[in-house]
């Protein structure tokens, strides 16, 4: 309830903080599809570059890495994948410059990822970075020790920078159920984003809930392979992305503001 409590609190502080300086940030719908348990949508890390950004209405550049369901592969078009979706959604809900660089690579695994960081994410002097990895690595059962050692020493590059990070877990998928060590992956990224203080966007667990609950059904929010995600998945998907990266905005403001947000 504390946390729950603090993130409303800081979604208020981010609202009126904005308001201040002209930039509408607008909320979701209550009745709007795709909805998630709140408590996937926010844990105890911030992401302060972004924030600034968008209190002092600067252009939020945003880099988004990874392998095939970053590039939109499943999707009718790259206009449907994520990152496209993202760019759309923060730019209403934000009222600034907002621009979304897609950086995804169909079947990409970390090291890969990693080693294109000096050549695609860095010169765009991103503000944030969510790099959606594990699910290449995965299917390949690499050794779970080794993608997180690779993981942790790429995120502490990009985090020197001081850029804001934001790890994506593997997607929910029928056959990825069946790999042995996707919990092991699942943890791996979790220790990650608390070694280094970035949020975790739980995209494995945040699918399973709407499996479960019955907001999207697998055969919705994955193409025909089962796989790959499809253009609903992918829509949901960005409009999380856009909740998640806003909620903790707010905590960082509210960090920031605490007397502010008392008032509130």
């Amino acid at each position: 309830m504390r946390r729950a409590r603090w993130a409303l609190i800081g979604v208020l502080t981010l609202i009126a903080g904005c308001r201040n300086s002209n930039i509408i940030v607008s909320m979701p719908l209550e009745d709007s599809l795709c909805r998630v348990s709140p408590n996937l949508l926010f844990d105890d890390s911030l992401l302060p570059a972004t924030a600034a950004a968008i209190r002092n209405r600067r252009p939020l550049v945003i880099v988004a890495l990874g392998s095939s369901s970053t590039a939109g592969v499943g999707a009718s078009s790259i206009r449907a994948a994520y990152p496209a979706v993202l760019e759309r959604e923060l730019r209403l809900r934000v009222g600034t410059t907002v621009r979304v660089l897609n950086r995804g690579i169909g079947g990409e695994t970390v090291d890969g990822a990693a080693a294109r960081i000096d050549t695609q994410v860095l010169p765009y002097h991103p503000t944030l970075v969510i790099w959606q990895t594990g699910t290449n690595d995965l299917l390949r059962s690499r050794p779970p020790e080794l993608f997180e050692k690779i993981l942790a020493a790429a995120t502490m590059r990009i985090r020197r920078r001081g850029i804001d990070v934001i790890l994506m877990s593997p997607q929910y998928f029928p056959a990825g159920e069946l790999r042995s060590n996707l919990k092991a992956y699942l943890r791996a990224i979790d220790r990650v984003g608390e070694l280094y203080d970035v949020p975790v966007l739980h995209r494995h667990q945040i699918m399973a809930y709407w499996a479960a609950s019955g907001e999207l059904s697998v055969r919705q929010m994955l193409a025909h392979d089962l796989f790959h995600m499809s253009d609903a998945g992918y829509r949901c998907l960005g409009e999380v992305v856009t909740d998640f990266i806003l909620r903790h905005c707010a905590a960082s403001i509210h960090r920031e503001l605490p007397e502010q947000s008392d008032r509130i």
